[in-house]
């Protein structure tokens, strides 16, 4: 089991809505129009000095032999959790909940379209754009997201008087697990023409307050905050208020993209132990969709959902990058060795721009905090996406995957996972982070405590803590280079490769990558 996010959901404070108006009585759903989907397969291409993956290689273990690098494969072994396929077309039941103690007059009587909308529906009546065209726009048209909200409310068993006082995983869990249960019992009751067996997605939208906007119930491990669990099935439980909808009918579907994003089986980008405004951890900056339901899907997330294949240098070269919104492009750096997979440690390039799926949240928002960069540039990943063995579902793995490793009767997941104790600006746990931005000023880790990927220049303070704002985009003339060499590693392996960036203009941004001299003299 997984628990997804803990975090407050997010809105659009600050953008003036500019789709068609229509009032509550008049509002209507309007589905996305996909276009043709992309399934065009990985062929390797090989250009001067680097080539672009094709087919990832397999992992293989002592036991189990080798085995395709899938998310959905890697889940599979004994932990029995369960994701929404990646790629294709992949249904989702989205179902309304309400209960016997919770008043829904002031909730708008067009409740089911506005999900429908938040969910499936084209971006003149959204905030942002919908589930749907997010991950259509974000996969680069290789998933499509199909489904129905269902027709009528699920009336939960519990009451949610019963439901606030669950407050830690254990509880949750249990709770949307026998919930699940009666609504599939439910649902094939009404006969819809559709038939939901034990495993299928649901996404339930419960109609009351989420725990933030009431007081004296701000405990993130709340049942009335947003989460997902991965077993029996991929479930998600968000509040209708987490959409933020307006007067207008238009609908912010911010959270339920980060939480749908769990069901395909991506981790949480920040610390999951942080119960403060200000994350004490967050590698990422909070500026990623699986950090602070910010923006784009980063290119890591995207190589190991199968969406996208990276540059990879076989020698000194320049490699032209268009914006990763919407362009399938990015450059792997590796270490000492790459086996060929998103599941190992390296660095990854891409080229931010503030558009496309990034625009909204670089643009219209007026929180520091809260807002994208406002400028261009690369960002630097340092990547540890290494497979860890766990005994059952032990939290501290007992192992890194390797060929040699036998899996047995042992879970497989990601040996590094961003969440655990942080002091003075380092992870006190040796598994270290599975994906954090390099400082653009230095080349090396940037701080972590307390940090915000910024193009703003001034720390300010947010609740009782100082955000410590660091720039994370690389620009003309800067890079990693000998001088930098030392950003250290987990598996103990150096950078063979630095970069530096020769240009960068609105549609694309230049990289020179050359070779770094470990190996002769360090």
């Amino acid at each position: 089991m997984r628990v997804g996010m803990k975090k407050p959901a997010l809105f659009l404070s600050s953008i003036l809505y500019v789709g068609a108006l229509c009032s509550c009585s008049s509002f209507h759903y309007a589905p996305y129009a996909f276009g043709s989907i992309n399934e065009t397969p990985f062929a390797e291409k090989t250009y001067e000095n680097y080539y672009r993956q094709g087919e990832y290689d397999k992992l293989s273990s002592a036991d189990k032999g080798e085995f395709d690098p899938e998310i959905s494969t890697i889940y599979s072994f004994g932990s029995k959790r369960h994701v929404v396929p990646s790629t294709g077309k992949p249904y989702l039941t989205v179902i309304a909940v309400d209960f016997e103690d919770v008043d829904l007059s002031s909730i708008s009587q067009n409740y089911l379209a506005q999900i429908e909308e938040a969910f499936f529906g084209e971006s003149s009546f959204n905030q942002y754009v919908s589930v749907a065209e997010y991950y259509d726009k974000s996969s680069y048209h290789r998933l499509q997201l199909q489904g129905e909200v269902a027709k009528d409310v699920f009336r939960s068993n519990e009451s949610y008087a019963t439901l606030k006082t669950k407050n830690n995983a254990s509880q949750t869990k249990s709770a949307l697990t026998r919930l699940y249960a009666s609504a599939i019992e439910w649902y094939n009751a009404k006969n819809y023409g559709r038939t939901l067996s034990s495993g299928d997605p649901i996404y339930f939208i419960y109609l009351a307050p989420y725990s933030g906007m009431e007081s004296g119930t701000s405990s993130r491990s709340s049942m009335m905050w947003a989460f997902t669990i991965n077993d029996p099935a991929p479930i998600c439980w968000s509040s209708y208020y987490m959409m933020h909808p307006r007067d207008n009918g238009a609908v912010d579907a911010h959270t339920y993209i980060h939480e749908f994003g769990h069901m395909l089986g991506l981790k949480d980008y920040y610390d999951q132990n942080s119960y403060s405004d200000l994350s004490p951890c967050s590698p990422l900056g909070r500026m990623d969709m699986m950090d602070c339901s910010l923006g784009e899907h980063n290119a890591f997330s995207k190589m190991t959902l199968d969406w996208m294949r990276p540059y990879i240098p076989t020698g000194e070269c320049e490699i032209t990058l268009r914006p990763s919104s919407g362009n399938d492009d990015a450059i792997l750096l590796p270490l000492t060795t790459y086996n060929g997979t998103p599941y190992d440690e390296y660095l990854l390039l891409e080229y931010y721009t503030p558009s496309y799926l990034n625009y909204a949240d670089a643009t219209l928002r007026a929180e520091k905090d809260m807002s994208l960069m406002g400028k261009a540039g690369i960002k630097a990943y340092h990547v540890d996406g290494r497979l860890g063995i766990y005994d059952d579902r032990g939290k501290t793995p007992v192992g890194v995957l390797n060929g040699d490793s036998a899996i047995g009767n042992k879970s497989v997941d990601l040996y590094c996972d961003n969440s655990g104790s942080v002091s003075a600006g380092a992870a006190t746990s040796s598994r270290g982070f599975l994906v954090q931005l390099l400082d653009a000023s230095s080349g090396s880790f940037a701080l972590c405590e307390n940090y915000i990927a910024s193009d703003h220049e001034e720390d300010y303070p947010i609740g009782d803590k100082i955000a410590h704002l660091r720039d994370c985009l690389f620009e003309v003339g800067q890079g990693i280079n000998a001088m930098t060499k030392g950003t250290p590693s987990h598996t103990g392996q150096k950078l063979s490769y630095g970069f530096k960036v020769k240009s960068i203009t609105a549609t694309s941004a230049t990289v020179e990558v050359f070779r770094i001299g470990f190996h002769e003299a360090d």
